[in-house]
């Protein structure tokens, strides 16, 4: 939950230190974020959580087996870290499980209308022509203008401006013969007046009109 002075409280499983209580012991009540302040918008993933701080800046923590912290290593933080090389982050995203339920990734929406992710990526859900994890942002390449930015399990999705039309982007993961490949493919339809947008971990999509 996030106050209205920028401090956040968290409860629940710990397991990773996805309260960012710098403990690992589940919270029946809810208890502070340690040395968080400043937050604007919150996210919570499968077992790791994000923020963005006033100052355009995002910090995570928890979990962190696929790089989801956006630091640069694997290791998890009981604490909330910072994510180093991003500015001017307006929205987050924190997926949750995906891929065989196999941790997760984040994505943000930058001032300039750009995207970036990072974390798991085993289907393609960074965007960035690959299927290799990173443990820091990645540009999401061909999207300018972006309003809209959403996470899901094993893809991503945005809503990005061109011209006088929006499109909706969506890097999903496809099954052949019961096996997931790790191909990236993109599915754009030209879309109007649509304001938001929403991913699901059971692969699907939804826009707010």
């Amino acid at each position: 939950a996030l106050r209205a002075n920028g401090t956040v409280f968290t409860w629940g499983f710990n397991g990773y230190g996805q309260l960012g209580d710098g403990f690992t012991t589940a919270r029946p009540t809810p208890a502070t974020v340690s040395g968080l302040s400043g937050a604007v918008s919150i996210a919570a993933g499968d077992n790791h959580t994000c923020a963005v701080l006033a100052t355009g800046a995002a910090r995570c923590w928890g979990q962190n087996s696929n790089g989801q912290l956006g630091n640069g290593t694997g290791v998890g933080s009981v604490v909330p870290v910072a994510v180093p090389g991003l500015s001017g982050v307006t929205q987050i995203s924190a997926s949750g499980g995906g891929d065989n339920g196999v941790s997760g990734h984040v994505c943000v929406r930058l001032g300039n209308g750009k995207v970036g992710c990072w974390g798991r990526n085993g289907s393609g859900q960074l965007g960035n022509g690959t299927t290799v994890d990173s443990p820091t942002p990645v540009p999401v390449p061909f999207l300018e203008g972006a309003t809209a930015v959403s996470a899901g399990g094993a893809h991503s999705c945005a809503l990005a401006l061109r011209i006088a039309n929006s499109q909706t982007t969506v890097h999903r993961q496809r099954h052949a013969g019961g096996e997931a490949r790790g191909r990236q493919h993109q599915r754009k339809r030209h879309l109007r007046d649509f304001l938001g947008i929403s991913v699901t971990s059971q692969r699907r999509a939804a826009t707010r009109v």
